[in-house]
């Protein structure tokens, strides 16, 4: 980046809490335009998990470009019998605490706890109780 932009970068590398300890790092340095965060996929999770966060992330920051884009998807082995997100809901309800779950790729490493926790708030905000086993990613 140093070379395309002819101006020396430093990197403050302030990870966990989904983002929030570095978003609010960025949000209280002065606005010259010299400071910049690569938010991800966790910005908009502690958005929806969070009642109150430091800084609202559509008022206080502007997007300047989108580096990469991935999709976040649910999958299940094609043995299993859920084929949708419902079926899957109505599967978990059906079979409390016999459903497994796994995070393969998080943009920060986790504990199972937390991954848990997170899982756990999601789902509920689709206004669904599943109880279900975390199986840590190797």
């Amino acid at each position: 980046m140093s070379e395309n932009i002819g101006q020396p970068v430093v990197v403050d590398n302030r990870p966990g809490a989904g983002m929030i300890l570095s978003a609010t790092a960025a949000l209280q340095s002065a606005a010259d335009g010299y400071t910049m965060i690569l938010a991800g996929n966790g910005t908009a999770i502690s958005a929806s998990l969070f009642k109150s966060l430091p800084y609202n992330i559509l008022r206080d920051f502007t997007q300047v470009s989108t580096p990469a884009t991935f999709d976040l998807v649910i999958v299940t082995t094609p043995k299993s019998k859920p084929n949708s997100v419902a079926d899957l809901i109505a599967t978990a309800r059906q079979n409390p605490g016999k459903l497994n779950n796994s995070i393969g790729a998080e943009p920060y490493p986790s504990t199972p706890e937390e991954t848990r926790a997170r899982m756990t708030k999601e789902i509920k905000r689709w206004g669904a109780v599943i109880e279900r086993a975390n199986i840590p990613r190797k």
